[in-house]
């Protein structure tokens, strides 16, 4: 009776022992989230134009940000540029751009969270220079759960590997068309103390499904009747700008427009009223009527000086 019990006992230890083992050496089998790279082909020849697509994968997970850098070796590829329409990424902390040579930063938020394993967030776009073997990967990487916490999800790497070889193919790269303008978005503007010591900013986000926002531009204009408008004739100016924001008019009397502009010259406009009205002294037409009546006025004066000195004659 006594050697079962320890049998028993020894059969329990043996399948604990070999399952930690097990755990160990094979720590993949737990889920994990993944950046990994997609393309049409894992060759290329010297001088050939491709496009790395930028992919998410969740497992089980529902992630509602992320942000990593992509590194890619200039000597074997050259950057052409970014394409980001129909990304599932909706608000842009920072869009895809150029952080150092070979290395591309982004960072974005995902609204009620992203659950998926195929998740588009853009597309890269190079040349092949040199013959060889060429790996794209990505480091850095965060990404947070829509947990409430915004707790961390462990990562698994997925670096890509191509070819680079001296025959060019056959087919050549053809741009996407684009003839329509980004979507429609809103403006919002804002004031918080961890964002800009405090000051107004302002925020804006929108997406293009054809060839993906490429840049943002901001116009602050004095309203209609302010006095303000007759110095800022002519020179109007838009800025490029990023979200969020710094207003130049931290008094809130400004007209605030965005324009958002796709890789393909397209632009649609946003627009938001000042939120502040205009002081009585900034009313161009009180401006105008005070000028009016000292003209008036010194009329008046100098007519009665002329007729006081015809008198006097």
């Amino acid at each position: 009776m006594l050697n079962s019990k320890f049998k028993i006992l020894n059969s329990i230890l043996l399948i604990l022992i070999l399952y930690t083992v097990f755990y160990i050496l094979y720590p993949q089998a737990a889920s994990a989230a993944q950046i990994y790279f997609g393309t049409n082909s894992k060759e290329f020849g010297v001088g050939e134009k491709f496009e790395v697509g930028v992919f998410l994968s969740t497992q089980e997970d529902f992630i509602n940000a992320v942000e990593s850098k992509i590194n890619f070796d200039t000597s074997f590829v050259e950057f052409q540029g970014i394409q980001n329409g129909n990304s599932i990424i909706n608000l842009w902390v920072k869009q895809p751009y150029i952080l150092s040579e070979g290395i591309v930063y982004f960072s974005g938020v995902l609204p009620g969270g992203y659950n998926g394993s195929q998740g588009y967030l853009f597309s890269l776009i190079f040349k092949a220079k040199k013959t060889g073997q060429h790996t794209i990967n990505s480091s850095g990487e965060s990404i947070l759960l829509n947990d409430g916490k915004a707790s961390a999800v462990k990562i698994t790497n997925a670096p890509l590997n191509l070819s680079i070889i001296e025959e060019i193919s056959k087919e050549p790269f053809v741009p996407l068309y684009d003839p329509d303008p980004p979507e429609a978005f809103k403006l919002y503007v804002s004031k918080e103390e961890s964002v800009f010591f405090g000051k107004w900013f302002l925020t804006f986000a929108t997406q293009d499904k054809g060839s993906g926002v490429d840049y943002y531009e901001v116009l602050e204009k004095p309203q209609k009747n302010s006095i303000f408008s007759l110095f800022a004739f002519g020179k109007e100016a838009w800025v490029k700008g990023e979200s969020p924001y710094l207003l130049k008019d931290q008094n809130l009397k400004s007209i605030i427009l965005v324009k958002a502009i796709d890789r393909a010259q397209n632009s649609s406009i946003a627009a938001i009223s000042a939120a502040n009205k205009l002081s009585w002294y900034e009313n161009i037409w009180v401006f105008a009527i005070m000028i009016l009546s000292a003209i008036i006025s010194a009329i008046i004066f100098y007519f009665k000086k002329f007729l006081w000195n015809k008198i006097k004659r």
